[in-house]
């Protein structure tokens, strides 16, 4: 089983910040790794059980499906249902959580998934880097500087 977490601060509120992350069909408007992001169910972007399919820079492919969404914690989960990759059973964990001290926002996204003993070390690193460019993506979005 591989495990991925990765955390940063982000130089915006955090409502800011929560309104852009909490729109399950936003993600190719901040993600540089997504060239499209559409919700291919009907459900809102914003509750769970919607779908989005994501075409990502490469031309690869892949569905997940919204878990949980909570504005009160501003956290949502997802999972991955459909893959060109060697992924499996993906999880993943998204929380966002106020810096009071500096109006700032601190961010943590986790991942969980199987994928064969000799892939792991590799596949752990792809995701984190995966999660990390999601970050950096926020930031320039936002028009946050890096922390």
């Amino acid at each position: 089983m591989g495990e991925v977490f990765v955390s940063c601060v982000i130089d915006a509120p955090v409502e800011r910040l929560w309104d852009l992350l909490r729109d399950f069909g936003g993600w190719s408007e901040w993600h540089p790794g997504v060239r499209e992001c559409k919700i291919v169910n009907g459900h809102p972007g914003f509750c769970p059980r919607a779908v989005h399919r994501l075409v990502l820079a490469d031309g690869s492919q892949m569905q997940e499906t919204l878990l949980a969404l909570s504005d009160r914690d501003r956290s949502f989960a997802y999972a991955l249902t459909r893959s060109d990759g060697p992924l499996r059973d993906y999880t993943a964990s998204v929380a966002v959580s106020p810096v009071t001290e500096t109006s700032q926002s601190f961010l943590a996204w986790s991942a969980r998934y199987s994928v064969n003993a000799a892939d792991e070390a590799a596949t752990t690193n792809v995701v984190a880097g995966i999660l990390a460019a999601g970050f950096d993506g926020l930031r320039k979005r936002l028009g946050a500087a890096s922390q």
